[in-house]
């Protein structure tokens, strides 16, 4: 019998034969599709990969991941990377971007638990 209550019950089973797993996806709230193309594509830069309407739809290239547009999607927090922060802030302040939230960290990883990717 499995024990349900050990959290690390999960850790040693693979999801595949020797898959490995990578975000494809994220999807995010949004509720003025025609702002959403036009902030995402035109200040931004993300490719337009596809916009159904109906059912309310849009799909852009976000590096290697995907990003989904859509009303019934829930509320997401993303996390961008850039080259230069302080540069692509002032860039998108220049753009008529408002900048709600300063950019600050949030954790310094002095371990090295989390690789970087790029």
């Amino acid at each position: 019998m499995e024990d349900v209550k050990n959290p690390n019950r999960y850790l040693a089973r693979p999801i595949a034969q020797k898959a490995e797993m990578e975000l494809m996806q994220v999807a995010q709230r949004a509720t003025t599709l025609d702002r959403v193309i036009e902030f995402h594509r035109d200040v931004l830069g993300c490719e337009l990969l596809a916009h159904f309407d109906p059912p309310g739809l849009v799909f852009f290239d976000a590096g290697q991941v995907r990003l989904l547009l859509e009303a019934a999607a829930p509320s997401a927090l993303l996390y961008l990377r850039v080259d230069d922060v302080r540069t692509a802030i002032e860039e998108l302040r220049g753009r008529g971007v408002e900048i709600i939230s300063e950019p600050h960290e949030i954790f310094v990883d002095t371990e090295g638990t989390f690789r970087r990717t790029r």
